[in-house]
């Protein structure tokens, strides 16, 4: 029989799990790779599936595709290079090659013999910066108009923060699709256990309650990988302590809560997955808790910002009141004119109640079109140079 675990983690794709999203990413995927569109975008948190999906995706097209899988990323650009000639079933020794010419030679000899090749490069998000300035070049690798190589560059959500660096601005605008890969929904998870059940049977025959799917669920936020980890230890503990033939959601608590499994879980493990009400509410909580510490701040640092407050003069008494008491009430302005300063002549009317117009008022302004909207004026001459 099988010796493989219903939930052993290794990316298998023969274990392959066709939810939703990963229908529609395999559909996305395949239909870019055949029209040839170059770079491609695969993202998503750790344990969804991405590296799964290009193993299932590089078994299931046609003969004519040729597959290369960069696996690892902690190489120099050198050894980046000899792990895509390897790949590719070039060599990668002898004297220092011209790598570029040697690869676009081999592609375009690929491509006459109507061949695609893809290389995938797992891990996007740990590699060098070096490497992606080499993603550049090779993905600029075109004949007729044609990639000759499709590039599919997987990693975490990190990957599209880099990208989003000025220094890999082209890079960036190259990549022709994206794909999102998240956690399973409720039901999918409860799909996605009976499926691996189904393929690799437990050396006892055993099913999960739909609590138990549930807390499972809820406990891995439905990453794949998680849910491996969650339902594998869950078997082991119920056949070790012989609990029968159904998995309930008081084991799957149990198993949540253990040193081994407790650590891998993310951290709203406890409750539901969020999802954009929940963010949401998360959001309006944290609002209300900080308006009502700045509230409780000001409450207890009042009296001390009130004292440092200038006090207001009281309002002055009525002038009624005052002069009802044979007192003088506060000193009105005088309607006498100002005299005009010594040497300067005052404006024929000021001071009688007259209000002059300003220069000109009674004759058209010769700088307003006749809509009524000023002209352009031109700028004042610039004054000449005294000495000539």
């Amino acid at each position: 029989g099988d010796a493989r675990s219903p939930f052993h983690n290794a990316p298998d794709p023969q274990l392959f799990f066709n939810s939703a999203q990963h229908r529609q990413a395999l559909d996305t995927l395949g239909a870019a790779l055949r029209t040839r569109r170059g770079l491609f975008l695969l993202m998503g948190e750790i344990g969804t599936g991405k590296t799964t999906l290009c193993r299932y995706l590089q078994q299931n097209l046609p003969p004519h595709f040729r597959f290369g899988q960069i696996s690892n990323p902690f190489v120099s650009p050198r050894e980046f290079e000899d792990q895509i000639l390897r790949e590719l079933g070039l060599p990668d020794e002898g004297p220092r090659r011209d790598f570029f010419r040697t690869l676009g030679e081999h592609l375009l000899d690929e491509h006459r013999a109507g061949r695609t090749i893809v290389l995938t490069i797992d891990e996007g998000h740990l590699i060098s910066l070096e490497l992606f300035d080499h993603i550049l070049i090779l993905s600029n690798i075109q004949h007729e108009g044609v990639h000759l190589l499709q590039i599919v560059l997987a990693g975490q959500p990190e990957l599209q923060e880099i990208l989003k660096r000025p220094r890999f601005a082209s890079l960036n605008q190259r990549i022709s699709t994206r794909i999102f890969l998240t956690g399973l929904g409720l039901e999918e998870t409860g799909a996605y256990i009976r499926h691996r059940l189904s393929l690799v049977p437990s050396r006892v025959p055993v099913a999960f309650s739909d609590k138990a799917v549930q807390a499972v669920w809820k406990g891995s936020g439905g990453i794949p990988r998680l849910i491996n980890h969650i339902c594998e230890r869950a078997l082991a503990k119920n056949y070790g302590e012989n609990r029968g033939s159904e998995i309930s959601a008081q084991l799957i608590r149990e198993v949540l809560g253990e040193p081994a499994i407790k650590p891998l879980l993310p951290r709203q493990g406890k409750g539901r997955p969020r999802g954009g009400l929940g963010r949401f509410l998360a959001g309006l909580g944290g609002a209300v808790v900080l308006t009502l510490a700045l509230l409780l701040g000001l409450s207890r640092f009042a009296p001390d910002l009130l004292s440092l407050w200038p006090t207001l003069p009281e309002k002055a008494p009525a002038r009624v009141a005052l002069q009802e008491q044979g007192l003088p009430g506060p000193r009105q302005p005088s309607s006498a004119p100002a005299a005009a300063p010594k040497g300067v002549a005052r404006p024929e009317g000021a001071g009688d109640g007259s209000t002059l117009p300003p220069a000109g008022a009674g004759e058209p302004d010769p700088a307003r079109t006749a809509s009524g909207v000023a002209a352009p004026q031109d700028p004042p001459a610039a004054a000449e140079d005294s000495d000539g």
